[in-house]
């Protein structure tokens, strides 16, 4: 499994709305974490990609203090003009800079950049009912489905990351208006990956690759769903080799970005996870694992498709990770499990919902509902 790519990516949608101006709560005690990590199911491997253990499936990694952090306002709502509306996805550059997705209205978003000098620039706007953000070495990749009958296809668009030169436009699929026919969104290096949603009618749904140099292409098919009835729910970019999972939580599959036809195995290298994980919502990769977010927990999954899970929660999203920990997000916390023992701990809570969580390895940065981007630093090791 290449370990290549240049940004850390996170993937998720926060659908729901809040007032914003909501009141930051800093209930953070320094406490450290607990080293035992409570009662667990296996044991975890190198973080920076040691050989996958075999950590069996059911345990958790258990609940521990809470770790020594600052919680620190990445500046005034105002000032990042993120009073319009949700902060519905964050992605970290390998350069610092953090490049957000944001609501202005239920019909349109924009993407901003906040520069590792905390200088905000917009590098799209006006997009019709936006969805998903990832990062190419160049561009910052984003989608929209049309909002009326004026548009009567999905786009996929590449925004220039120094917002000089205008959109474009790089993959186009027919859909009608308040249709989103295309599911999850990944990227690395020049190539993006991305999903339809047909799944039903007998046809699988299908994953697909571009290049961000394409222009208004329809995709190359590179595998499918496992099922009709199944979608699949995440899909992601390490180098050149291409992974996703299924809604049913039931394998990660793998391609090298070859076409392929409906007749043929629906990835080129599959990873059964034992037991399955059922209603699986996100996929990221650190090290030699995958992390799993489900509609009812996070799960590391190693290469030979051992399960453990680290946590239970509601709707867990928004997943990130770096050497030491993955996060997510989760009611009105965001909490995370360091991958050397499987402590828990919460990162920080807040008054309005956290959408989505982005890091660079010094400090943890999320969005929420109420339009604010919250950094912690520095995080435990």
């Amino acid at each position: 499994m290449s370990r290549a790519g240049k940004s850390i990516r996170t993937f998720t949608v926060c659908l729901a709305l809040a007032a914003s101006g909501c009141q930051l709560i800093l209930g953070i005690e320094d406490h450290q974490l607990d080293p035992t990590g409570g009662s667990g199911g296996g044991t975890a491997g190198a973080p920076n990609g040691g050989s996958p253990s075999n950590g069996g499936s059911g345990g958790t990694g258990g609940e521990g203090g809470e770790p020594p952090v600052e919680l620190e306002l990445f500046g005034d709502p105002e000032d990042l003009k993120t009073d319009l509306g949700s902060i519905e996805e964050l992605v970290m550059a390998e350069d610092g800079s953090l490049f957000y997705l944001e609501r202005v209205d239920s019909q349109t978003h924009q993407v901003q950049r906040r520069s590792s000098g905390g200088v905000i620039s917009t590098i799209g706007t006006d997009l019709s009912k936006g969805f998903g953000l990832a990062l190419t070495d160049d561009y910052a990749i984003t989608a929209t489905s049309p909002a009326d009958g004026s548009d009567s296809n999905c786009h996929i668009l590449a925004l220039d990351r120094a917002g000089i030169a205008p959109p474009r436009d790089i993959v186009h699929v027919s859909c009608a208006p308040g249709e989103q026919a295309l599911g999850t969104l990944g990227a690395a290096g020049t190539h993006v990956v991305f999903s339809d949603l047909r799944g039903s009618a007998n046809l699988k749904s299908r994953v697909l690759k571009a290049e961000d140099t394409d222009d208004a292409a329809a995709g190359t098919v590179i595998g499918y769903g496992t099922d009709k009835d199944t979608r699949v729910a995440s899909a992601i970019v390490d180098g050149s080799t291409f992974y996703w999972i299924d809604s049913d939580g039931q394998s990660v599959l793998e391609s090298d970005g070859g076409a392929v036809s409906g007749g043929q195995p629906p990835g080129e290298g599959v990873t059964s996870v034992a037991n399955g994980l059922g209603d699986a919502r996100e996929l990221v990769q650190g090290g030699a694992f995958f992390f799993v977010a489900t509609a009812t927990g996070v799960y590391r999954v190693s290469v030979n498709g051992d399960v453990l899970r680290l946590a239970e929660g509601q709707n867990p999203h928004g997943l990130s990770v770096d050497s030491a920990f993955v996060y997510w997000a989760e009611d009105t916390r965001v909490r995370a499990a360091r991958l050397s023992d499987l402590a828990l701990s919460t990162v920080a809570s807040v008054g309005d919902d956290p959408c989505g969580t982005a890091t660079d390895g010094s400090a943890v940065y999320f969005g929420t509902t109420g339009g604010r981007i919250v950094r912690v630093a520095p995080l435990p090791r």
